[in-house]
């Protein structure tokens, strides 16, 4: 099923840039685009939207004063921010208002896919902690739960270097996404979007002993399609970038 997103970009070129992307490559339909908060806003009184990305600086309601009331009407909703270098203060306000992620402009297309991939597969992971190990029980047995799981490891270790959605993990071990997800963590202990950073990561530092590789290689050949996405990653799991990390060797 697919994630239903609108955008809200004050800029044409950049709106019309981003309604071009093949978002149905990551499950994302885009379902309108405004060129204010206000607009945005009264269609979501009428219409159901699961993700919203959204510039900060825009006329008649800018991008903080729409997520403030998002959050305020509409929790369950995930946000994006699109922000320029120097809307750090903005961009901080919109964070601390429950915004899970950025891109700062110019826009990478990978990098936004990513950060977007990764959110909603992270929203499918808390909502897969609600169904009960009872349930569980019902649909296969801890033999069959036990084998799905290897077979999710082994084809994380087969395609980490391409795009992986939880989905197609779970298509490939014929369980439903959510369950498939709440199976993960109960056999692993961590959750699917987690475990797949870190093994990139993991794959990332072994890369790293080649001084030969610049940073940016290493990016691409563990599947982040953005270096700056990479480095964010990294030292959120690391506490320093790849670059320092390198260095302290």
């Amino acid at each position: 099923m697919k994630r239903k997103m609108i955008i809200v970009e004050d800029e044409k070129i950049i709106r019309e840039g981003l309604m071009q992307f093949e978002w149905e490559q990551i499950g994302v339909e885009v379902t309108a685009a405004f060129d204010n908060g206000r607009s945005a806003l009264e269609f979501l009184h009428t219409t159901a939207v699961d993700l919203i990305l959204t510039d900060i600086r825009m006329p008649l309601m800018n991008g903080i004063e729409l997520v403030k009331n998002v959050r305020k009407e509409f929790p369950g909703i995930l946000i994006v921010c699109l922000s320029g270098y120097d809307d750090y203060e903005y961009l901080r306000e919109c964070m601390q208002q429950g915004v899970k992620d950025y891109i700062l402009k110019p826009i990478d297309k990978q990098e936004l896919f990513q950060v977007i991939s990764g959110l909603t597969e992270e929203a499918l992971d808390n909502t897969s902690e609600e169904i009960s190990g009872e349930a569980g029980d019902k649909e296969s047995s801890a033999h069959i739960q036990n084998h799905a799981v290897q077979q999710a490891l082994e084809y994380i270790e087969k395609n980490y270097r391409r795009p992986i959605k939880l989905t197609d993990v779970a298509t490939s071990v014929c369980l439903n996404p959510v369950y498939f997800s709440h199976v993960f963590k109960q056999q692993t202990g961590v959750r699917f979007v987690d475990y797949l950073a870190d093994f990139r990561i993991g794959k990332a530092i072994e890369l790293m002993e080649d001084p030969a590789l610049t940073i940016h290689t290493i990016a691409t050949s563990v599947g982040f399609f953005s270096s700056r996405y990479f480095s964010e990653t990294f030292k959120k799991r690391k506490g320093m970038t790849p670059s320092e990390y390198r260095n302290k060797k």
